[in-house]
């Protein structure tokens, strides 16, 4: 008799009943425990060669399902064998072998089981093996009784003393049983197993620190003083009461002048804030003040023939044009005024008075007039002359007009009337004076810092050359 349990994992999902020595085995009892929370599926099965009717190389005798915590038992009967043409086990590594075997991924199966050889006979009617009885006192003597269905389905033994006896136990692996029975805290007991298994002494009071809480020091940053505040509250005190609220910075309802106003408004309604800012007082006094479908006032324009700027009943006048070839002349004029700096180096910069008009136009200057700030310390001693022509000339016989030894020794301010004292060549070609500015010049530098500045009013007009 060969007694035996396992326990079937994903590292070892089947479990060997047969021996590979013993020629012919039976079962006197197998026993299967699904210890998973979910269903596990369980195949009794025997290893064969034949291949060709078993293509995996094994007849399943039982294909089942167990659910969590169920238990199977099989029993002599239900594994028939014989000499001939019944279901034997053993003597063999590769046919003929008893498995149970777990087609789960993660199974926990408990597998009890009691093999017995067939070359000892259990049977034991008519086989003296063992007496009961006082033989000493002469009392009766009878043979040992074969086991009972449920003593061979446990796998018991004939003792020395003539009983039927549970074998020993051998298996050195705990089961969840066993370990519940001698008295161990399981897990399944436990309401919270997370908290007990994460349980620290340093998170609570010790012994030395004191045992309750309200007089315990350690925890969080309190000391001595802190307990006493804490004691000292009021029992079920409200920190949302109006005066911790307010305290805290939260705007109140009695702090409020319209609270009605402020609960019931409807932001997306209000007017926004125009973008030239908000309105002051007067403005509606003065929007009130404008009569119904009045335009705003806008700027006049001359030639406009529609719409407000529009100037009606404009009497009928000559157009004159701003560059004239024959015909009428628009005279134009222009102001400039020269700073000290600008006056002090015009020898050798001169100074744009009057842009270019464009391709194929001339300058036509007329007169000018020109006010002098003289320096009142300092004289202008330097005999040089003012030239006023194209393109920044410094030649007085270029200029259009010119001003020999310009405010030569003169004391004080002056008023000059500047014209065309000199007629001569402008250029030598004829395009000398198309396309180009009226500038101002000296043909030499005059005494530094004795011309304050000087202001040129000029008279002319634009004609076309093309």
């Amino acid at each position: 008799m060969r007694v035996g349990q396992s326990y079937i994992t994903s590292g070892n999902k089947t479990v060997q009943i047969s021996d590979n020595t013993s020629p012919l085995q039976e079962i006197s009892f197998l026993s299967l425990l699904n210890k998973t929370d979910y269903t596990c599926r369980v195949v009794i099965r025997l290893s064969t060669t034949d291949t060709s009717t078993f293509p995996d190389g094994y007849k399943h005798l039982y294909e089942f399902k167990l659910e969590p915590a169920e238990t199977r038992n099989f029993g002599l009967e239900d594994f028939p064998s014989g000499a001939t043409g019944a279901t034997h086990f053993g003597g063999s590594a590769t046919t003929n072998k008893l498995e149970v075997y777990s087609e789960d991924e993660f199974p926990h199966l408990f597998v009890f089981y009691s093999v017995h050889d067939m070359s000892n006979p259990r049977s034991l009617t008519g086989v003296q093996t063992n007496f009961v009885g006082d033989s000493g006192s002469g009392g009766a003597q009878g043979l040992v009784p074969p086991p009972s269905a449920g003593d061979a389905a446990a796998g018991k033994y004939l003792d020395s003393d003539g009983t039927w006896t549970t074998p020993p136990d051998t298996n050195t692996t705990p089961d969840a049983t066993n370990v519940a029975a001698a008295g161990a805290l399981m897990d399944s007991e436990v309401t919270n197993l997370a908290q007990v298994k994460a349980f620290s002494s340093a998170d609570y009071a010790t012994a030395a620190q004191g045992t309750k809480a309200d007089t315990a020091h350690g925890w969080g940053n309190h000391g001595s003083a802190g307990y006493s505040t804490a004691t000292s509250v009021e029992n079920n005190a409200d920190v949302t009461d109006t005066t911790n609220v307010t305290s805290a910075g939260a705007l109140m309802d009695s702090e409020l002048t319209d609270l009605a106003g402020v609960k019931g408004v409807t932001i997306s309604t209000l007017q926004v804030k125009p973008s030239e800012g908000a309105f002051v007082n007067g403005d509606k006094t003065k929007l009130d003040g404008i009569a119904t479908g009045a335009e705003v006032n806008v700027q006049s324009d001359w030639n406009s023939s529609s719409g407000d700027n529009q100037i009606l009943n404009k009497p009928t006048v000559t157009a004159f044009a701003g560059a004239v070839s024959t015909g009428n002349i628009l005279w134009k004029q222009a102001k400039v005024t020269l700073s000290e700096a600008q006056l002090n180096s015009m020898h050798t910069t001169p100074i744009q008075l009057i842009a270019h008009a464009g391709t194929d136009t001339i300058i036509m200057i007329g007169e000018a007039l020109a006010l002098v700030d003289r320096d009142s310390s300092t004289a202008q001693s330097a005999a040089v002359d003012l030239c006023i022509g194209y393109d920044g000339t410094t030649t007085y016989y270029e200029s259009i007009l010119y001003e020999r030894r310009f405010m030569y020794n003169q004391s004080g301010d002056r008023t000059w009337s500047l014209r065309g004292d000199h007629s001569g060549e402008v250029g030598a070609s004829l395009t000398a004076a198309v396309n180009k500015d009226v500038t101002a010049a000296f043909t030499g530098a005059i005494t530094s810092g004795s011309l304050d500045s000087v202001t040129l009013y000029l008279q002319y007009y634009i004609i076309d050359n093309s």
